[in-house]
């Protein structure tokens, strides 16, 4: 576990990078998914990220907060939606948990809202798994 928290606290940045062909082919399969369930052309992909930094940094848990904005296309029209997003692993037992939070980014409020939920529901993992 502490090797992976390791890597994520020195690369979420690079993981996370709009250019990696692997967030490119992720985001497009992504809109064929949507695309297909909506019966309509959608396409998203992020055009900027920044890692904020970490906020729950524990032997059984790591958790950061990004922002992004996402362009999205639906119907040929094309927006811009400022996201925030929580990324966790946690350690429970013999198994490691990955989860993630998103939600638009309105205001600084958003932040500490995110990062409240965030806390409180991967607490919650890790008494439901004890």
């Amino acid at each position: 576990f502490a090797v992976v928290a390791d890597y994520l606290r020195n690369n979420t940045g690079k993981i996370l990078d709009p250019k990696s062909p692997e967030l490119q082919k992720l985001f497009q399969e992504f809109g064929q998914h949507v695309s297909k369930e909506l019966s309509t052309d959608f396409k998203t992909a992020p055009t900027e990220t920044a890692v904020l930094g970490t906020f729950n940094d524990k032997p059984n848990i790591y958790s950061s907060m990004i922002t992004s904005t996402l362009k999205r296309e639906l119907n040929g029209k094309t927006t811009f939606f400022p996201v925030l997003g929580t990324v966790s692993i946690l350690h429970i037992k013999t198994r490691m948990i990955s989860v993630a939070t998103y939600r638009g980014y309105k205001s600084e409020a958003d932040v500490e809202e995110l990062k409240t939920f965030t806390i409180n529901w991967t607490n919650t993992i890790l008494a439901a798994n004890k």
